[in-house]
């Protein structure tokens, strides 16, 4: 009832998540290698279609050059026996010897062919790359007043370079450390005067560093996770992108949690916008009857944490009457019946697990503030619903947002109120109820044979 000169305040629905920007995004992330367990720097592009993940290399940009991917330089060393640069690694450690530091205006630098996290494989002609540190350091101290080295820049540059500088000891040893810096080995301790440098040749190549397209993952029915695979530990700042032919990012990791959730969302949303036009796509030629209302990934938990059971990624579908499972995405028609299983929605009960009254945008707020330290602190089971079927046969799936929670609530009860709609009453029966005329509708999934005992 409206009283006389109040008016009712408008009753607004809360969105399930604020809304993310989508579509490009650019930044510097660092990629983790499983094999090596090596990080490097890599820059990131989202793009509406894709995620493209870049690494740093060297390009002529001008003049001629080798078909190999190597380097030959000529080092005149100054009078006060300086190559301006610094080494780190060896061959005692497993790692390459690499350029860890190029002094400014100095004989390497006044080169411009050499770079930080070039790797040493020559010098005069001497294969090194199998060498110790100290013998790679002692060849560039008595190489002589011209120095000739021959380079190969790292794609993925070795963790080690990121350790601080050498610095002699206490006793002023010369003892060179292979994952440390040489640079007071080889420059000396005091001030290295300049030279002007030897001008160069018309035809000499010149160089530069860019950042060069090394992968490009199409994000149409790809997935996102933070979970490390086939376990339930979520990684707070990491997580791994899988296109549709099964091509990854590997881990990229991020400095801090609330930088990963904010890539998380960006690259989350352009995947589920891709798969909505999809749906209206495929929408466009089928029935009304068999139309789909969501689909997308998720991670299927073992029920009751069953011993030798490990969570697995899995595609799901509401099409029609029938809820999918899929080990991986309907591509074409016929993939429609390879699902792993299927059930009737009238026969499903969603559940969810834990409503999440703070959705994503309200978590990252929070981590921001320094009130959230790291989302590993949400409950296990916060961002999970379950699908209960006839016979107590159940399954537990996990999504990686909570607004993805909420799409998957909603769906669900479309897809069931849509089913109803499409029930037709084909027969009214009279009866009666507490001594009053009724009716009663009769279903074509509702009638069944009635067997009279003698």
């Amino acid at each position: 009832m409206n009283v006389t000169g109040k008016q009712q305040p408008e009753l607004i629905e809360r969105p399930a998540s604020l809304p993310v920007p989508t579509s490009t995004k650019s930044g510097i992330a660092l990629l983790y290698n499983e094999e090596t367990n090596n990080t490097y720097d890599v820059c990131l592009k989202l793009t509406r279609d894709a995620l493209t993940i870049q690494k740093l290399d060297v390009v002529c940009t001008s003049g001629t050059e080798s078909q190999v991917n190597h380097r030959t330089v000529v080092l005149r060393r100054q009078a006060t026996g300086s190559l301006g640069l610094s080494i780190k690694g060896g061959a005692e450690h497993n790692v390459p010897v690499v350029i860890s530091k190029i002094f400014k205006d100095q004989v390497a630098d006044q080169t411009g062919k050499l770079f930080v996290g070039d790797a040493v494989l020559q010098v005069n002609g001497i294969n090194v790359e199998h060498c110790t540190h100290q013998e790679v350091v002692h060849l560039l101290r008595t190489a002589g007043d011209e120095v000739t080295i021959t380079v190969r820049y790292l794609r993925e540059v070795p963790s080690f370079l990121k350790l601080p500088l050498g610095s002699p000891g206490p006793d002023h040893s010369r003892v060179a450390s292979p994952l440390f810096d040489s640079g007071l080995h080889l420059n000396g301790n005091g001030n290295n005067a300049t030279q002007s440098p030897p001008s160069p040749s018309a035809n000499d190549p010149k160089y530069e560093k860019r950042w060069l397209d090394a992968v490009c993952l199409p994000l149409l029915m790809a997935r996102v996770s933070r979970y490390k695979a086939g376990t339930e530990k979520l990684r707070s700042n990491y997580f791994e992108v899988f296109a549709l032919d099964g091509a990854s990012t590997n881990i990229l990791q991020f400095c801090t949690a609330a930088e990963s959730t904010d890539w998380l969302q960006a690259i989350s949303t352009n995947i589920n916008e891709l798969t909505q036009e999809n749906i209206k796509i495929i929408n466009k030629y089928c029935s009304a009857d068999d139309q789909i209302v969501h689909m997308g990934w998720v991670c299927e938990s073992p029920e009751g944490r069953v011993s030798g059971r490990r969570s697995a990624f899995k595609f799901l579908a509401l099409r029609g009457p029938y809820f999918y499972i899929f080990k991986s995405p309907p591509v074409g028609a016929a993939d429609w019946g390879q699902a792993e299983t299927y059930y009737n929605l009238y026969e499903v009960l969603f559940k969810v697990h834990k409503l999440w009254m703070a959705e994503d945008c309200w978590l990252q707020a929070r981590l921001y503030l320094g009130l959230e330290h790291s989302p590993e602190q949400q409950d296990g089971e916060s961002l999970c619903f379950s699908i209960l079927v006839g016979h107590g046969q159940s399954h537990t799936f996990r999504v990686e947002l909570a607004s993805e929670l909420a799409v998957w609530e909603k769906s669900f009860q479309r897809a069931v109120f849509l089913e109803v709609q499409q029930i037709r009453p084909i027969r009214q029966a009279p009866c009666g109820l507490s001594l009053s005329p009724a009716s009663c509708n009769l279903h074509s999934d509702s009638i069944r044979p009635l067997h009279k005992r003698c």
